[in-house]
């Protein structure tokens, strides 16, 4: 609820929704990439590698 009470008070009423919309696609994001594909590639890639390219795709969006 933080953050939604945050793009209250810093954005105007017509980007709240977009901002709102954004909050929700990265936490989804994070959700997925923690899950089954991280699992299936632990073995074979290792931890660091996993986190090397899940900060690449944050850093691509």
């Amino acid at each position: 609820m933080a953050p939604l009470t945050g793009y209250r008070i810093w954005f105007a009423e017509n980007q709240q929704q977009r901002a709102n919309s954004w909050m929700l696609m990265i936490a989804s994001l994070g959700f997925l990439s923690s899950t089954l594909p991280v699992q299936l590639l632990l073995p074979t890639l290792g931890w660091r590698w996993i986190f090397g390219g899940i900060a690449a795709l944050i850093l691509l969006v």
